[in-house]
């Protein structure tokens, strides 16, 4: 069973992997200046995805119509920030030949902030993931009730653990382990759903059941993206923490 939850959290985020993607540029220092523009950046696109939500639900996009929407919002962004990314290049010395290379990296800084500090950007940001990943799952119509019922279970229960006071005051770890248990307690509520759909011999199978395990995650990214985004976020400070 630890396999399903490891595919759970990291399956999505991983898929898109924002952190190994981004170009190692050793000229530009991790200075004030690159913070403060990170956080500019992340503002204007949070921002402009809000005027977006307004619009329509971002959530009902298909993936890529979400990564269509992204690259526009990131693009624009960029382009009102032209002066400030001119100002730190020739501040850290960078020739003006780096400049794309350089505003991917801030590009991505800047989507990683978002994905923490704008709740607004997280089905967005998901869908992007969804239009990014490799060897999507094919979900039956015949599964996807079942898998959805499940999915529910573990949405609310999330939505009740993050409702509470404390939950934010606890470490990534910390969080990241009730996240699990959630999961856990879902899964088992639904085991006999899962059993005689599927077979005995497949849900006693780890193998078959990360297969599974992936679907719920891409499933838990249409109906409560907030709460994959978060555990992923925090799967990533748990390790940079070790």
């Amino acid at each position: 069973m630890k396999k399903l939850y490891t595919s759970l959290l990291f399956i999505l985020l991983l898929s898109f992997q924002f952190e190994a993607r981004a170009t190692k540029i050793k000229a530009i220092a991790d200075t004030l200046g690159q913070a403060r523009l990170v956080k500019s950046l992340s503002a204007t696109m949070c921002s402009k995805i809000e005027e977006e939500e307004k619009k329509r639900p971002l959530k009902t996009l298909t993936p890529e119509e979400g990564k269509t929407l992204f690259i526009q919002i990131v693009t624009a962004t960029m382009s009102e920030h032209t002066d400030q990314l001119s100002s730190l290049m020739t501040t850290n010395k960078i020739g003006k030949g780096k400049m794309n290379a350089v505003g991917e990296v801030l590009g991505r800084e800047a989507t990683m902030r978002l994905m923490k500090t704008c709740p607004a950007s997280q089905p967005l940001v998901m869908q992007l993931g969804l239009s990014e990943a490799k060897n999507k799952p094919t979900i039956t119509p015949e599964e996807k009730p079942v898998l959805t019922v499940l999915v529910d279970d573990i949405c609310n229960r999330l939505d009740t653990e993050q409702a509470k006071a404390t939950f934010a005051q606890l470490t990534p770890s910390a969080r990241l382990e009730i996240m699990q248990q959630c999961m856990q307690g879902a899964i088992l509520k639904h085991l006999e759903e899962l059993s005689i759909f599927y077979g005995i011999k497949t849900v006693q199978s780890s193998s078959e059941m990360e297969k599974i395990g992936v679907k719920i995650a891409f499933i838990m990214a249409e109906q409560c993206p907030n709460h994959l985004t978060k555990m992923g976020l925090d799967s990533n400070e748990s390790k940079g923490k070790k």
